[in-house]
């Protein structure tokens, strides 16, 4: 016999069909509505290269709009960034270099004083960021007197011919258009240009303060800043360059962090035309307790502000291309410390609240991507909401139709049993009187 429960007339054994109670589907619905939160929010991160990016090989070519985000809104160019790079500088990197024309360049160079190797590095410089009109040193007769001496010397391993092309690399470099067409023309003025900035980089004392031999290797690198690679540029944090310096000299790297301090540096008068320049100091955003030194030769507006508004509670997180100088000697709290100075250029900003209020209002390529998936699966999921909760209504309606029944039956029985028993006991009472 089963015992009947008296909250809801039902058995108190278990039964094998026995249907989910209604608040279990909505558990189910909001827990549905929670992961797909979580998976927006997964996608959303997901969009960002800069959180995994540290478990890959960062010498991998990657390209420049995958590396950052893009959003007009909160992130601007730099001002001389475009972008490209020129097209002179491109073939200047695709061209090589043979080992017989790096051993004339440095035979070249080393017949020049250090005032004469700044102003022809800053003459290839100004070639190989694409302008025209260069002033051609006085000491390439000095030049040329030291090819003809080659030349007519006892090395036999150097023919008259390459002598000819390097004389006529020499004397057409003031028209562009000549040695743009002559591929051996590049390579030989990109072997004195990579010489002579090996010469430069190589006067820069590391470890210590700003000397007087800094200052040839940090206008170069100023120079060079718009021209740095858009892909195969590695992240960088601040411990690899002070514990690895020697690896990473020269090099083009990528840096992240937060604006700690803004100075604008005013230069004396120097052969490379540089009036100003401006450093940043940058917290780095891994947590590491040790400034990085970024020297650039504009900045935007938000960064040029940094300090002079109310509203520097907000970190102001820049990105910089550019290549490693020197280890710079600081005073620090605890004394004399170092720090990694990068010279190049800022690639992203955060953009000021007038540039904001001033730009249209544009949705990016990667929020309008978004966009749709997040409104197909809302309205999935919306529709599928609905259709549970009708579908879990109508069948607690039917089920409490169901029971209402059923109790409506069962108080009828007992009502005609009792009328049944009081008939036969009224019979009994009227046979025994």
């Amino acid at each position: 016999m089963r015992i009947p429960s008296q909250l809801d007339r039902d058995n108190l054994y278990r039964t094998k069909n026995r249907r989910p109670r209604p608040n279990e589907s909505y558990r189910k619905i909001i827990r549905l509505c929670l992961g797909l939160v979580l998976v927006l929010l997964v996608m959303k991160q997901a969009a960002r290269p800069t959180v995994y990016q540290t478990f890959f090989d960062p010498s991998q070519p990657t390209s420049q709009k995958s590396a950052v985000s893009t959003n007009p809104r909160k992130i601007q160019n730099s001002p001389n960034f475009s972008g490209e790079s020129s097209p002179r500088h491109y073939m200047l990197g695709a061209t090589k270099i043979t080992p017989l024309e790096r051993s004339i360049a440095n035979r070249l160079i080393e017949v020049l004083s250090q005032t004469d190797e700044q102003l022809w590095l800053k003459t290839l410089l100004d070639w190989q960021s694409g302008i025209d009109s260069l002033s051609i040193p006085s000491s390439i007769a000095i030049l040329l007197e030291e090819l003809e001496k080659i030349g007519t010397g006892a090395e036999k391993e150097i023919e008259q011919e390459e002598i000819n092309a390097w004389i006529a690399a020499l004397d057409t470099l003031s028209d562009s258009e000549i040695t743009s067409k002559n591929e051996s023309s590049y390579s030989k003025l990109l072997a004195i240009f990579e010489t002579l900035d090996v010469r430069a980089s190589s006067r820069v004392i590391d470890g210590s303060v700003w000397r007087s031999g800094d200052f040839d290797g940090l206008y170069s690198f100023l120079l060079q800043s718009s021209s740095a690679p858009n892909e195969a540029v590695p992240v960088i944090g601040v411990l690899p360059l002070l514990q690895q310096p020697e690896i990473y000299r020269n090099q083009w790297v990528r840096v992240a962090g937060e604006v700690a301090r803004v100075e604008q540096i005013q230069t004396p008068d120097n052969p490379y035309d540089v009036d100003e320049y401006w450093q940043i100091w940058l917290r780095p955003l891994n947590g590491v307790n040790r400034p990085i030194v970024v020297i650039v030769p504009s900045i935007p507006k938000s960064v040029r502000d940094f300090g002079s508004s109310e509203d520097d509670s907000i970190p102001l997180e820049l990105q910089i291309s550019g290549r490693f100088l020197k280890r710079l000697s600081y005073r620090s709290g605890l004394g004399a410390d170092l720090a990694p100075v990068i010279v190049g250029e800022i690639r992203y900003a955060p953009a000021s609240p007038e540039e904001i209020t001033q730009t249209p209002t544009e949705t990016s390529e990667d929020d309008s991507n978004l966009f749709w998936p997040l409104g197909i699966a809302l309205v999935i999921g919306f529709s599928l909401s609905v259709i549970v909760m009708w579908s879990t209504g109508k069948a607690a309606k039917r089920s409490r139709q169901l029971r209402q029944s059923q109790r409506d039956t069962e108080i009828k029985d007992f009502g005609d049993f009792s009328f049944e028993k009081d008939q036969m006991h009224y019979i009994d009472e009227s046979s025994t009187g």
